[in-house]
């Protein structure tokens, strides 16, 4: 028996995630702003309460491929946490990761990174360097420098991020790859071509690995993989991988 807001809060944001996994995100988003109004009742306006609804309701909308909505309400958790959190706290992240995330997608590296470095310090002042919740950040502050075209800045954040994968989980962590690939294609671009190949061959071989030989990802890194040998003139090569 629900015998208390937080119960009923809790129990909606369950099912909004489910909603998420199921795709149906419109659903999500009603399920959302009805806990919203309820944590608003119970816990006030700011709380982390509150605030961690907005982000939830902030990521369903980039789902959704809503991102002015998506934008309003990571900056709304963002005023609210960096009004009620000491500077270095993780739970900024959050909504500095959801802000990051809207800048990348909507063609704005400068103003992505700078949500990104500053998770990154948040997180270097928290977490071990093996974290493997710094190689995600790296990654992104990897991909932004490769959108504004400073390879070997991009080439340093994801090696960096590849190294930390390949530590702390042995090998196995799943995003390995796409570290991977980001890493080849920032090797590709500056002439690294013989580091850059081995790089698909190893993150190919991973996912074959990882998931089997039929798989929509896989896919995806054959494909890059096609372009990058197409690039070179290897054509033989790139029908295989194509």
């Amino acid at each position: 028996t629900i015998n208390a807001p937080g119960d009923h809060i809790k129990a909606l944001d369950v099912l909004s995630g489910l909603r998420l996994s199921q795709g149906r995100y419109t659903e999500g988003i009603e399920i959302i702003d009805e806990a919203i109004e309820m944590a608003e009742s119970a816990f006030g306006r700011p709380s982390h309460e509150v605030g961690e609804l907005i982000c939830s309701l902030a990521y369903l909308n980039y789902r959704n491929g809503d991102y002015e909505k998506m934008y309003e309400q990571a900056d709304t958790a963002r005023e609210m946490y960096e009004a009620i959190f000491d500077a270095n706290d993780l739970r900024l992240n959050r909504p500095y990761g959801l802000l990051g995330t809207y800048y990348q997608i909507t063609g704005k590296p400068r103003l992505s990174m700078e949500y990104d470095k500053r998770k990154l310090e948040i997180q270097e002042a928290n977490f071990e360097p093996d974290d493997l919740r710094l190689a995600i950040t790296l990654q992104s502050i990897g991909i932004d420098h490769i959108d504004l075209g400073d390879y070997e800045t991009a080439i340093a954040n994801l090696s960096r991020a590849v190294e930390i994968r390949e530590v702390a989980s042995d090998g196995t962590d799943f995003q390995l790859p796409q570290t991977m690939y980001s890493l080849a294609h920032a090797l590709g671009k500056i002439g690294r071509f013989t580091e850059a190949h081995a790089m698909f061959l190893r993150l190919i071989d991973l996912q074959i690995q990882r998931k089997g030989e039929v798989h929509d990802v896989l896919a995806y890194w054959l494909n890059g993989h096609g372009d990058f040998l197409a690039n070179l003139g290897a054509t033989d090569q790139a029908d295989v991988a194509f």
